[in-house]
């Protein structure tokens, strides 16, 4: 597991995201933010979510937050992911609140 290499079909088994370490957590983030920057995806298009990459939590910077650049469009099923992997890469409550917000909707597509 130690070599993880991103695609367009992410596992369905949560247990898999579970058992990665830390470091590993970081790299699967990184290769699906990379691969959707590369692979953009349009809303008019397809059903997609905007995701802050440095989450807005953790950044204070007010301008950066709303950046352009810390934007992008993922599939619902990489959005959901994408924060469970930020909850294991940082301790920080914000990020969990966030996932447990995505857990919890009414109605999720």
């Amino acid at each position: 597991m130690s070599n993880i290499i991103y695609n367009t079909i992410l596992q369905e088994n949560i247990s898999f995201y579970s058992n990665l370490n830390q470091e590993q957590s970081l790299n699967l983030y990184k290769q699906i933010i990379k691969f959707r920057k590369k692979n953009k995806l349009f809303k008019k298009d397809v059903y997609c979510e905007n995701h802050h990459i440095i989450p807005r939590c953790i950044c204070k910077d007010k301008l950066w937050k709303e950046f352009d650049l810390n934007k992008v469009n993922l599939l619902a099923y990489e959005h959901f992911i994408c924060h469970y992997l930020l909850t294991k890469i940082f301790n920080n409550s914000g990020l969990l609140f966030a996932f447990i917000a995505m857990c919890n909707q009414n109605g999720c597509k």
